[in-house]
């Protein structure tokens, strides 16, 4: 299919038109302009090209389409790519607004589907300035803080023989959030006071987990938590119910902690141990990372 063609964020039917700044590239064809949430919203701004735009010329037409406008802005060009549809991109707010490009599209669209979906301008922004600068590493969306060794999911996880079935499986999976995606996982929840919960596999307790809000964090004191922080409830329920792992979930990030204090290939306290992953960042690629750390088995 013609890059020019595709439809971008397809399930979204508030699609609006939008024209390209004078002095934008001519061979730039605009496809569709996204608002998020609250007032003075994230901008989505797609436009498409038969090659991949330069890093330059990404930061100019961004400079241009913004102007001042107090709205932040995501411009996503959609082209060609060496292993399919790529898009590359620059946003979300001024002074230094960042280019990315040569990105695989399903994780950009993924990217742009999440930040328009955070409740106002600000989550929207501070989701962005998160996930773009990770957007091009070697693991973009997992994020390992010494839980385990780097180089084994590097390397040695995509060459085992069930990485391909655990990437198709886990496709699905990316577009679930809090208790929906840990039961994707294959959990079943059980509540333990009004915070926390344990999860099974099968008849087996297996982990405390946290459901949190966007706007929480799990390192800030809580009051929902009896003014500790969520992490450190979770750890100190799995310390009660013996129970080897804890995981936290907030928007699309899912994390996984180990409660024992002598796991993990760091030196780093227990609520500062672990692996995370991005579901808005992981590409389609790479998904295989999601059941094969968090599932149940």
């Amino acid at each position: 299919m013609d890059v020019a063609e595709g439809e971008f964020l397809g399930t979204r039917t508030d699609v609006r038109p939008w024209t390209l700044p004078a002095g934008a590239p001519a061979d730039l064809k605009p496809q569709g302009l996204y608002l998020g949430e609250g007032r003075t919203p994230l901008e989505v701004a797609v436009a498409a090209a038969h090659r991949r735009p330069t890093t330059t010329e990404l930061r100019e037409l961004w400079q241009a389409r913004h102007g001042s406008t107090p709205s932040p802005l995501l411009i996503v060009v959609l082209h060609p790519g060496a292993d399919g549809p790529a898009a590359s991109v620059c946003g979300p707010v001024p002074p230094s607004p960042a280019p990315v490009s040569g990105l695989p599209r399903d994780q950009v669209e993924r990217i742009a589907a999440t930040a328009l979906a955070e409740p106002n301008r600000h989550a929207a922004v501070r989701f962005l300035q998160e996930v773009l600068p990770e957007a091009d590493s070697q693991l973009p969306g997992v994020r390992n803080i010494g839980l385990v060794a780097s180089h084994e999911l590097q390397v040695g996880v995509p060459a085992r023989r069930d990485w391909q079935e655990a990437c198709g499986s886990a496709v699905p999976l990316l577009a679930l959030r809090g208790r929906s995606l840990v039961e994707g996982l294959g959990f079943s929840v059980e509540e333990r006071g009004t915070s926390t919960y344990v999860l099974r596999a099968g008849d087996v307790a297996a982990a405390v987990a946290v459901f949190l809000e966007a706007d929480e964090t799990p390192e800030a004191e809580n009051v929902a938590y009896g003014f500790i922080s969520p992490i450190s409830a979770a750890l100190a329920r799995a310390d009660t119910e013996q129970l080897p792992y804890v995981l936290i979930t907030r928007g699309p990030e899912v994390r996984v902690y180990a409660a024992r204090a002598e796991a993990g290939v760091g030196r780093r306290g227990r609520a500062e141990t672990y692996v995370a992953a991005n579901l808005g960042l992981l590409p389609m690629r790479q998904a295989g990372y999601l059941p094969l750390i968090f599932a149940c088995d």
